[in-house]
């Protein structure tokens, strides 16, 4: 569960409460497709929050101080890195560039004596005689780098630890992202059916549904993609379905809905390739944006 999904488990629950309120009912006394809409909502919470039990978090240990420290750490040594990149590039050092670490996601999906290992081996490379004359001052000066060190040691030195400990098993990991990809069709389609009360009588209840139905912002370390693979011809689940991307070396296959789910990915623009017995591979480039849900449905 990342810190994305807890945020919703936040409002989820806050929206049953709106869209169940007298009030509301009242407003949408007679529209029979938003009310059963409700109900099929109330109904997938309950899964979304029974499939969540057996993933509860031990916050034993965990401090927000320690990731909020690690975020500005990755954040800062990505931007270095990749204004580094640059100016290597241009001067044809691509051995040097390649040592180059220049996404967040790289560091922050590390344990924290990793992360810092990394962390500090970034500000080490980029201060280092192979590197910092060909970037210095017009791409990183030494100013940036002393800044940087202090996140470093700032992020070392803070107590706890940046990972929340989750229980459960893969399946129920699983599970728990099929809950989660239901009620949130759901409120799509509520989204849909709310634009008819953007008028002026209604405009407050639209106005409540949008603010209840809004995922508070979160620090995203994690980026996750969900599959749902079908069969070009009739539109019917392929399951056992293999899929792989080429900027990472997570894989997955379809289970019996055909849904594949990649945890843990980073953003980009990768080749997603998807191999099915008795069909032609599929292969195209997809967009996988940071911090979202991001949800494709295949044809094969």
């Amino acid at each position: 569960m990342n810190q994305r999904e807890i945020a919703k488990m936040k409002m989820y629950p806050a929206l049953n409460i709106f869209l169940t309120d007298p009030a509301a009912a009242l407003i949408i006394a007679n529209d029979n497709p938003f009310k059963a809409a409700v109900i099929e909502y109330g109904a997938k919470l309950l899964v979304v929050n029974n499939c969540a039990i057996p993933l509860s978090i031990d916050n034993t240990v965990y401090s927000q101080a320690k990731t909020d420290a690690k975020g500005l750490m990755a954040d800062e040594a990505a931007a270095l890195s990749g204004r580094a990149l640059v100016a290597l590039n241009k001067l044809n050092k691509t051995t040097e560039a390649g040592q180059l670490h220049i996404f967040a996601s790289d560091y922050m999906h590390l344990s924290d004596p990793e992360a810092i290992a990394l962390g500090q081996s970034a500000h080490d490379l980029l201060a280092g005689a192979a590197i910092f004359p060909f970037i210095s001052p017009d791409y990183v000066t030494a100013q940036n780098l002393l800044d940087y060190q202090g996140l470093v040691t700032t992020y070392s030195g803070t107590q706890g630890t940046s990972a929340a400990v989750h229980a459960g098993t893969p399946e129920d990991l699983k599970n728990f992202k099929k809950a989660i990809l239901a009620i949130d069709g759901t409120i799509a389609d509520m989204f849909l059916l709310a634009a008819s009360y953007k008028k002026e009588a209604t405009s407050a209840f639209y106005s409540a549904f949008i603010a209840q139905s809004t995922i508070p912002a979160v620090h995203v370390s994690h980026t996750s993609m969900s599959l749902l693979v079908k069969r070009k011809t009739d539109s019917t689940i392929i399951t056992g379905a293999s899929a792989s991307l080429s900027n990472s070396k997570k894989t997955g296959t379809s289970d019996a809905s055909g849904i594949i789910i990649l945890d843990q990915i980073r953003h980009g623009n990768p080749t997603l390739t998807i191999k099915a017995n008795g069909l032609t591979d599929y292969s195209s480039l997809v967009h996988i944006s940071s911090g979202q849900d991001n949800h494709f449905e295949i044809f094969m």
